[in-house]
């Protein structure tokens, strides 16, 4: 459990004037003091969340005592005799360490509440500020009350030296194995995954969207038949005499209406054998025929064009889980994921925000002016840089005196969920 690096905040305060419009500049004494102010609120808010973490997590308390028990353990013989040595002492170990997080939680909250007033008097009288003692807003260093370095991490380091060379000496000599195995389970997968999920999915689409040679082949067909029936059609009515309009006899044609046609062919079946001799009778069930051919093709056609549709869906949605994945995976790996305390970035955002407040009173302002500045430095880290305009505008506004807070919430803690 590392703290967010508060120096790289400070930084920030500097590098982007933040404090500018709160804070007057033209007294370098008291701009340094609320720089340093600012500054100490940062860590002990760090520190604060980092106890808070620790009190509230069984898991995160237990290992807080592990790592604390050595230096226990040590003050605890150096001030109990032998003779004073008694059992029930060590069940105090487990009240020692709930302690030890309560006094450490209380002597910040105590801490930020006085840095907030004291930066609130300031912001509160920044038009008077040659009336008001620098020195009397002057504070010790806060010293960081997260354990030591040797306190944090001696864990780890003793687990290193004890596990550390029989575990590198066995990777060492399973070298090979393990990089078949790396080389089978992640790269075999990750390269399966793009041929087979991403490439060819794609392909396939592709091919399914462009007329290729045999579709074409398939209308040729089809055209060349219907072409062949309306000239059978024509030839037939204009050998029989068969009285019609051009243009009746096209529309007709166009829609596959062999009216005229059946007539006649039912005439001649009063006397077949009489019109089976002449060729009549053969022409009409030859007509019909071919128009039965057509028929087909024309069945046939609009099943390959139904199948064509349906196996394009497929192929739009057999991609695309695979696209949504990448996308997704994309999406998480660009966007600045910044921890705070296990706590994501936006959470804090909306934490802030939440925390804006106008009590006219001096920890108030001083509340306020941090979590503006809070909110300005972090927002700017994931938000697109006209949002990021428009809310430090509403910051400066509110910190002015205007009343944003209820357009703040409403407009901007959407981005923050």
């Amino acid at each position: 459990m590392d703290l967010f690096n508060s120096r790289s905040l400070f930084r920030q305060i500097h590098q982007n004037n933040l404090i500018a419009n709160s804070v007057a500049d033209s007294n370098n004494d008291f701009s340094t003091i609320s720089n340093v102010l600012i500054h100490q609120t940062l860590v002990l808010r760090e520190n604060l969340k980092y106890w808070s973490a620790v009190k509230h997590s069984l898991i995160y308390k237990l290992y807080y005592g592990l790592q604390t028990l050595p230096k226990r353990a040590y003050a605890f013989f150096l001030q109990v005799r032998a003779d004073d040595w008694k059992v029930q002492h060590v069940p105090n170990i487990v009240k020692a360490v709930e302690d030890d997080i309560n006094c450490n939680i209380s002597t910040i909250k105590r801490q930020l509440s006085d840095t907030y007033k004291k930066l609130g008097h300031i912001v509160a009288h920044k038009d008077k500020l040659g009336e008001l003692n620098p020195d009397d807003y002057r504070l010790a260093a806060v010293q960081s009350l997260e354990p030591g370095f040797w306190t944090r991490y001696w864990i780890p380091l003793v687990l290193a030296v004890l596990i550390g060379p029989t575990l590198s000496f066995k990777v060492v000599r399973n070298r090979s194995r393990i990089l078949d195995w790396l080389n089978n389970n992640v790269r075999d997968v990750a390269v399966g995954f793009y041929d087979n999920w991403l490439i060819k999915p794609v392909g396939d689409v592709i091919n399914i969207i462009k007329q290729d040679s045999n579709i074409i082949a398939a209308k040729e067909s089809l055209n060349s038949s219907v072409s062949s029936l309306e000239r059978m059609v024509r030839d037939y009515i204009t050998d029989n005499h068969i009285p019609v309009q051009e243009v009746d006899l096209k529309h007709q044609l166009e829609l596959g209406d062999l009216t005229l046609i059946m007539s006649k062919y039912e005439k001649e079946m009063k006397s077949p054998v009489r019109n089976l001799v002449n060729g009549t009778l053969i022409r009409s069930l030859l007509i019909q025929i071919q128009k039965t051919k057509v028929d087909g093709d024309l069945v046939i056609n609009g099943i390959d064009k139904l199948m064509k549709s349906q196996q394009l869906l497929l192929g739009i949605v057999s991609i695309s889980p695979s696209i949504f994945i990448v996308y997704q995976l994309a999406k998480y790996l660009s966007r600045p994921n910044f921890i705070i305390n296990g706590k994501d970035l936006k959470k804090s955002c909306l934490g802030n925000l939440v925390g804006l407040q106008l009590d006219d009173d001096d920890e108030s302002r001083g509340v306020l002016l941090v979590n503006t500045i809070n909110l300005k430095i972090e927002s700017r880290l994931f938000l697109s840089k006209s949002v990021f305009t428009m809310l430090e505008e509403d910051l400066n506004r509110l910190l002015a005196g205007e009343d944003t807070l209820m357009k703040l919430y409403v407009v901007y803690s959407g981005y923050f969920q």
